[in-house]
């Protein structure tokens, strides 16, 4: 399969030399041990470490093992293998939940997955070694032009003019992003109502094809998976010490998974 991997600093394509990448400019990108390789651009950094902190990643990664939004997993891969995609990038792929399963049962796929955080690029290549990770931004995509079939951008950072410029011309482009009603039982607790889901991307460069609703309802009987929930929302960023001890009185809660999938191609 052709090489799609491009230099973050310069555009030129990266060989891979096994333990590191290197494009014909020299710079140079050491592969880390477990087989990612960072190639996030020193300009695409706002803090020392960017992303997600090791605590929402392993919340994220204990409460996605549990297999609560296996539903949503489900649904990506029976559209997948519709579309005939061997090419697949997903975005903000956290620790690689959805993208390991979209490489072990899509038949002769070739998996990517970015992050801008460390913490998540490292368990995503430990989740699964076929699939090739980088540390990098969405918002600087180390990919050629025209380069993959489908992205998959899944509660995570939006750049348009990125993936439009890396999906190829017949390329198929799927946003999840929360409806309305996802985790409102959670964010009762937290905001007794008042915080409402804002969700709303623009699109200038994509044309829609459709868009899906999928709701349905799973009952966590524990409070650690119901904090592992918690942790792995941006929730976590704006609750106040009052919201958290009430979230931490819960033993049991029903809750509402509220997805809109939207299936976009470019214009």
């Amino acid at each position: 399969m052709e090489n799609i991997t491009i230099c973050p600093v310069c555009g030129q394509e990266l060989i891979d030399f096994q333990i590191k990448l290197e494009c014909k400019n020299k710079h140079c990108f050491d592969k880390a041990k477990e087989g990612y390789t960072n190639l996030l651009n020193v300009k695409d950094k706002k803090s020392l470490n960017p992303g997600d902190n090791s605590l929402m990643i392993n919340a994220r990664q204990n409460f996605l093992n549990k297999n609560y939004y296996k539903k949503l997993l489900d649904y990506l891969v029976e559209y997948i293998k519709t579309t005939n995609a061997k090419t697949i990038l997903e975005c903000g792929a956290g620790e690689g939940y959805y993208i390991s399963q979209i490489q072990q049962q899509i038949e002769d796929s070739k998996c990517y997955a970015i992050d801008i955080s460390k913490v998540a690029a490292k368990k995503c290549s430990k989740r699964n070694s076929q699939v090739t990770t980088y540390v990098a931004s969405s918002y600087n995509l180390p990919f050629k032009d025209n380069s993959m079939d489908l992205i998959l951008v899944c509660f995570a950072p939006f750049c348009e003019e990125e993936f439009e410029r890396v999906l190829k011309k017949d390329g198929i482009l799927v946003v999840v992003k929360p409806n309305k009603q996802h985790l409102i039982e959670l964010r009762n607790i937290l905001y007794k109502g008042e915080e409402k889901v804002k969700n709303q991307y623009g699109y200038n460069h994509f044309n829609m094809m459709k868009i899906d609703k999928l709701t349905y309802e799973f009952y966590i009987d524990n409070n650690n998976d119901i904090q592992n929930l918690f942790q792995m929302t941006p929730y976590v960023y704006k609750s106040n010490n009052e919201s958290v001890d009430r979230l931490l009185d819960c033993d049991f809660l029903n809750v509402t998974a509220d997805f809109e999938i939207s299936y976009l191609k470019k214009r």
